[in-house]
């Protein structure tokens, strides 16, 4: 039986090697293809994502791989609208109608079809006249509302709250803490919360980082990138290779500074290719701006390590993460309650232990004496000098 040459699976799971008109059917395809009228994306193609990321917003999607909603055709004004737009003083009770049309074809008339409309009501001289300004002033403010709404929404389609706002200005930054949060916390719930993204109204464009889920341990770390890259590739069909250096950066933080340090370091390089400066890894390690952000990024993280080290509890090598044994004072000297004692207490003369300090050994012989005031009864005997 043949196996698909692209995801090496059988039928009936995947027919593409028996039947290669068929596309496989575990191969990620191209999302802008398959993408829902809705905005979102098929079940059949976020499954052949890894599965901490199958729930994935579609935002996200929309903005890694760059797509944008097409533009509706806009609407022809017809001759009466026309006129109206060279001169709003011809509204009148007979062509209101086409006042209200405009304003719906054109926003930006919205505002003088209005003061048209009052005008009228202000002229009005029968019941009649007037239902028709008041109706049409209210169908105006239900205009307006839905354009202002529409006036919040960005070129994807969706509404711009902090969360839109900020998988639409650093997707790939965006992607890497919803794999954290799926690695950490589990994929029931993985969409960013409005708290973690400062408001996008106050202009501010960076998520600080303190405030995104954190890896707990190296390995995490390095399975969330596996996961990040895995899934970007996918979904943009870069190649694999691009990465490859990102990868090895990683590890260099990581074990340089730790996991949360090497986490930061991450999200300010990922940062920089959602600005659009650099479009890859590569082209940002090639310029050096790699180790521009790794000197800025493990400014805020070496202040605990640097006082060990000053202590001397940590190794003066940055990159050995091994942490000194400090020894405390003794109080019971190696090799028994008496060792250590190599003076005699009488006459102060220092004496070894002939049993290592003779050819051939012999028998200790310098064992606690009776009566010496430094040592108790039952420690009679017991060898006074180091062996």
């Amino acid at each position: 039986m043949a196996f698909c040459p692209q995801c090496y699976q059988s039928p009936p799971l995947c027919d593409h090697g028996v039947t290669p008109g068929n596309a496989c059917c575990l191969f990620t395809p191209e999302p802008s293809t398959v993408r829902l009228a809705s905005g979102d994306y098929p079940q059949s193609m976020r499954v052949t994502l890894p599965g901490e990321m199958r729930t994935l917003d579609a935002r996200n999607i929309d903005s890694v791989i760059g797509y944008t909603k097409p533009i509706p055709a806009t609407e022809v004004l017809i001759a009466e609208e026309t006129a109206i737009a060279n001169d709003f003083t011809t509204v009148a009770f007979n062509n209101v109608g086409h006042a209200l049309s405009l304003g719906e074809k054109r926003p930006a008339h919205l505002r003088s079809v209005r003061t048209a409309y009052i005008d009228l009501l202000n002229t009005a001289t029968t019941q009649a006249h007037s239902a028709i300004c008041q109706n049409g002033l209210q169908e105006l403010d239900r205009l307006n509302t839905r354009q202002a709404a529409s006036a919040l929404t960005n070129q994807m389609g969706q509404v711009t709250t902090t969360t839109a706002y900020q998988q639409g200005n650093y997707p790939k930054a965006t992607m890497f803490q919803t794999v954290v949060k799926a690695v950490e916390k589990g994929t029931e719930a993985i969409a960013p919360t409005e708290a973690t993204y400062l408001d996008a109204s106050s202009g501010k464009l960076y998520v600080p980082f303190e405030k995104s889920t954190k890896v707990t341990s190296a390995e995490n770390f390095m399975y969330c990138m596996s996961m990040f890259i895995t899934t970007l590739t996918c979904l943009t069909k870069e190649a694999p290779f691009v990465y490859y250096s990102l990868q090895k950066e990683m590890k260099r933080a990581c074990l340089g500074k730790g996991h949360v340090a090497a986490q930061a370091y991450m999200d300010a390089f990922l940062r920089t290719m959602d600005m659009g400066i650099f479009t890859n890894p590569l082209s940002i390690i090639a310029a050096g701006e790699h180790n521009r952000l790794y000197d800025e990024v493990m400014a805020g993280f070496p202040a605990k390590q640097k006082e060990l080290r000053d202590k001397g509890e940590l190794s003066k090598d940055p990159l050995d993460p091994r942490r000194r044994i400090t020894f405390g004072k003794v109080t019971t000297p190696m090799g028994g309650k008496g060792a250590g004692v190599i003076n005699d207490w009488t006459t102060g003369n220092k004496t070894k232990c002939n049993r290592f300090h003779s050819t051939p050994q012999k028998e200790c012989s310098a064992g606690v004496p009776a009566g010496d005031p430094r040592f108790k009864a039952d420690q009679v005997g017991l060898c006074a000098y180091l062996h």
